[in-house]
């Protein structure tokens, strides 16, 4: 908003309109600046949540075979 008064402003010979969008750009770009100068840092690296264990508790499945019988019919 401050930037279009500025350019009216500007163009139509108003200074004080032509001022009064340069000082609400400018109060607003240093307000963005300050902001991002107060946001804390993310952390290095996420933190990894494990749904399941490393190993299972369990012995492991045996392996199935196929067999080289027909099915009756």
């Amino acid at each position: 908003m401050g930037a279009i008064d500025a350019l009216i402003g500007g163009l139509n010979d108003s200074w004080s309109l032509f001022a009064f969008g340069l000082g609400t750009t400018g109060i607003a770009l240093g307000f963005k600046l300050w902001r991002f100068q107060q946001r804390r840092p993310l952390p290095e690296e996420p933190v990894v949540q494990h749904y399941l264990p490393s190993r299972s508790s369990s012995a492991p499945l045996p392996m199935l075979s196929v067999s080289k019988k027909k099915p009756p019919l």
